[in-house]
């Protein structure tokens, strides 16, 4: 079921764009699947998601839910207009919320109000309004800190294999040597 979460919410490795640079959002992945696996209350799951950063004395999990909003598609490229993008982020944030809490698509109501949809262009922006008042900063703060933590324990793990693999070397040379002796021993 996470990955549908995932899907709906536009979880992707990579940013997408022209030049695909790595996407820095695992870590809300995993807080997505370690939710399902853990049978996290939806309303919980929800909250975190979208506030998680604004409950009284946050966690660092209730700050990494809030990868939620940061889950968009980024265009670095050298001639970007920040204001546009920041603007388009936002809008992929208020079609995202549509598509995975509402299980609706919010694109019509980006520009005109459509006769069939439920939410009209003034409600999309009113939507849009809530998520173009996030802070920035916090999320990639963390990420940049799971990433630094995440390399130092893959070091550490690193060290440790190595270790173990020349304490089984050892083993297996002294094992050799006994079996060189004992075939030498039986032999004459």
């Amino acid at each position: 079921m996470a990955v549908w979460w995932l899907d709906g919410a536009r979880y992707a490795d990579s940013h997408g764009y022209d030049n695909d640079l790595e996407n820095s959002q695992w870590p809300w992945r995993d807080w997505v699947i370690e939710s399902f696996n853990a049978n996290k209350p939806y309303d919980e799951f929800t909250v975190e998601q979208l506030a998680g950063d604004l409950l009284p004395n946050p966690t660092q999990s209730q700050i990494l839910a809030t990868g939620f909003n940061r889950n968009h598609r980024i265009n670095t490229e050298g001639g970007a207009i920040d204001e546009e993008w920041r603007t388009e982020y936002v809008i992929d944030r208020v079609q995202a919320m549509g598509t995975v809490w509402m299980g609706l698509t919010l694109s019509c109501a980006r520009c005109h109000d459509h006769k069939y949809d439920p939410i009209s262009q003034k409600e999309f922006y009113q939507i849009f309004a809530m998520f173009n008042n996030l802070r920035k900063g916090i999320y990639q703060k963390f990420c940049a800190e799971v990433r630094i933590r995440a390399f130092v324990i893959k070091l550490e793990s690193t060290k440790a294999r190595s270790v173990q693999s020349q304490q089984s070397l050892k083993i297996r040379m002294n094992v050799k040597k006994r079996s060189q002796i004992s075939i030498a021993h039986i032999h004459g």
